[in-house]
C-alpha cells in the first residue's frame, strides 16, 4: 500500500508540473482561441483529479489489478521453484503422483464449489450497495453450499477409491492418493470461496495478505515435509497446510464484517437460491477447466503415472508464458469499449493481428529451444520425454489468445451459449483425439490432440463470428 501511495504522489507531482506548464502554454495560444483552450484545460484537470479519488472505478481497478498481479506473480514463482526442486528430490513416479493429485484436485474443485465463487463475484458487487445483511447471507449460505458439496465429494471418493483406482485409472496403487485428493479438494474449495469473496468486495488487498501467508507457508511446509522423507505425501500435506493458513488468515481478515452462521441466515431456501444463481457458472467453469486439464486426465488413465509428471512440467511452462503475456486481460476492456458492432469488429480484427505478431516472437524461440530449455531446468528423464510435447504445445500460446479474444467478443454480443458450445466442442474433440493418439504417440499425441482441438474450435468460432458481423 505504501508503495502505491508513493507512486501516486510521484504521478500527482508529474501531473501538477504538466498542468502548470500547460497553464503557461495557454498564454501562447492566439487570443481568440484562449477561452476554448482554458476550458479544455479545466476539464482535463477535473478528470485528472477524479482519477486520484479513491472512490473512482479507475482507482479501484488499478489497485485491485496491482494486488492480483502481485499475488499471481508470487504464486507462479513459488510453484516454479517447487517444481524445479521436486523433480530432483522425488522419483519420477512420486512426482507423477503429485502432479496427478494437483491436477485432479483443480478439476474436482469446480464440481465441489458448484460455481458459487464465480456467481458471487458477479452478483454480490452489483447488489450489495452497503447492505451488510445481503453480504452476510451470501457468505453464510455460499460457504455452506461449498462445504456441504466438498464433504459429499470427499465421502464419495473415500467410498469408491478402490473402484476408481482399479477400473477407471487401472492403477491399484493410487487408492490412497484418491483419498488425499478428496481432502485436498475440500480445503482448496473453501480457500477458493474466501478468495472470491474478497474479490467480490473489491478487497484484493485482503487476498494478497492472506495469499502471501499461503505461499510462504506452502513453500516452507513442502520443503520441510519432503526433506524429512515424507516424499509425495509431504508435498501434498505441505500444499494443504498452506491453504489452511490462507483460510485462517481469511477468517481473521473478515472480522470487520461480523459474519456468522445462524438459523435465520442459513436455510434450504437460501441454499437453493444460490445454487440457481451458480448453475451457469458451474457448467462454464467445468468446461473451461476440462479444456485445460483433459490431457492430464487422459494420460492419468492411459499411461504410467510418471508420465503425468513429465507432461505437467511441459504444460506449466506454457501456462507461465501465457501468464507473463496476459493478452486476455488487456483485450476484454478494449473490446468492451466498442460503441457499435462495426467498431467491435474493427477492434477484434486489430487484436487478432497483434496477437499473431506477438505470438510469433514468443513461439519461434520456444520451438527452437524446447530441448535445451528442458535440459537446463529439469532432470534428464523430463527433458527426454517432454521436449517434443513442448515443441508441439508451443502453438497453444497463439491459439489460446485467439480463442479468448473470440470468446470475449461473443460475450459482448451476448452469445454466452455459443461460447459454451465452442468450449464443449473443444473438450469433446480433445477427449476423442487423446483416446486415439495417446496409445500411438504417448505424450506427443496428447499435445497434438490439444493443438488440433483448440485450432478446430477457434476456426469454428472465427467462422461464426464472421457470420455475426
Amino acid at each position: 500500500m505504501k508503495l502505491f501511495e508513493k507512486l501516486e504522489g510521484l504521478a500527482y507531482n508529474i501531473g501538477k508540473f504538466t498542468a502548470d506548464k500547460l497553464e503557461s502554454a495557454v498564454d501562447l495560444v492566439p487570443e481568440r482561441a484562449r477561452p476554448k483552450a482554458r476550458k479544455a484545460l479545466e476539464i482535463a484537470k477535473r478528470e485528472a483529479k477524479k482519477a486520484f479519488d479513491k472512490s473512482t472505478a479507475t482507482r479501484q481497478f488499478l489497485e485491485n489489478l496491482g494486488y492480483r498481479m502481485a499475488l499471481n506473480g508470487m504464486s507462479k514463482a513459488v510453484m516454479f521453484f517447487l517444481t524445479l526442486w521436486l523433480t530432483r528430490v522425488l522419483s519420477p513416479d512420486e512426482f507423477g503422483l503429485y502432479s496427478f493429485t494437483i491436477s485432479t484436485t483443480m478439476l474436482l474443485a469446480i464440481l465441489s464449489t458448484l460455481g458459487v465463487p464465480t456467481a458471487m463475484m458477479k452478483v454480490v458487487p452489483s447488489q450489495i450497495k452497503g447492505n451488510k445483511k445481503y453480504l452476510t447471507k451470501w457468505l453464510s449460505n455460499g460457504l455452506a453450499v461449498v462445504t456441504i458439496s466438498s464433504v459429499v465429494l470427499f465421502a464419495l471418493l473415500l467410498f469408491f477409491k478402490d473402484y476408481l483406482a482399479i477400473f477407471i485409472f487401472n492403477k491399484p496403487e493410487i487408492g490412497s492418493a484418491i483419498v488425499l485428493i478428496g481432502m485436498f479438494t475440500l480445503v482448496y474449495s473453501i480457500a477458493v470461496f474466501f478468495d472470491s469473496f474478497f474479490i467480490s468486495l473489491k478487497r484484493n488487498d485482503l487476498s494478497l495478505k492472506s495469499g502471501i501467508l499461503r505461499e510462504v507457508s506452502k513453500l516452507f511446509l513442502i520443503v520441510l515435509l519432503v526433506s524429512v522423507t515424507f516424499s509425495y505425501f509431504g508435498a501434498v500435506f505441505g500444499y494443504v497446510g498452506g491453504l489452511l493458513f490462507f483460510i485462517i488468515a481469511a477468517i481473521l481478515n473478515l472480522g470487520n464484517y461480523n459474519v456468522f452462521f445462524n438459523d435465520k441466515l442459513v436455510t434450504l431456501y437460501n441454499l437453493k437460491t444460490i445454487i440457481d444463481y451458480s448453475k451457469w457458472f458451474l457448467v462454464l467453469g467445468l468446461s473451461m477447466t476440462l479444456l485445460s486439464r483433459v490431457d492430464i486426465l487422459m494420460i492419468s488413465i492411459m499411461m504410467p503415472i510418471q508420465y503425468v509428471g513429465y507432461y505437467q512440467v511441459v504444460t506449466s511452462i506454457i501456462a507461465s508464458i501465457v501468464f507473463l503475456f496476459p493478452i486476455g486481460h488487456i483485450s476484454f476492456p478494449i473490446l468492451s469499449e466498442s460503441k457499435t458492432a462495426r467498431d467491435l469488429n474493427i477492434r477484434w480484427m486489430k487484436l487478432i493481428y497483434f496477437v499473431l505478431m506477438i505470438s510469433f516472437v514468443i513461439v519461434l524461440p520456444l520451438v527452437l529451444l524446447a530441448k535445451p530449455l528442458l535440459d537446463l531446468l529439469y532432470p534428464p528423464l523430463f527433458a527426454e520425454n517432454g521436449w517434443l510435447p513442448l515443441t508441439v504445445l508451443s502453438f497453444l500460446v497463439p491459439l489460446k489468445y485467439l480463442f479468448w479474444i473470440n470468446s470475449q467478443r461473443l460475450i459482448i454480443l451476448d452469445k454466452k451459449k455459443l461460447q459454451l458450445g465452442l468450449i464443449i466442442f473443444a473438450v469433446g474433440l480433445n477427449l476423442l483425439l487423446d483416446y486415439i493418439t495417446i496409445p500411438l504417440f504417448g505424450l506427443t499425441g496428447a499435445a497434438v490432440s490439444s493443438v488440433i482441438a483448440l485450432l478446430a474450435s477457434t476456426l469454428v468460432g472465427y467462422s461464426i463470428s464472421n457470420y455475426l458481423k
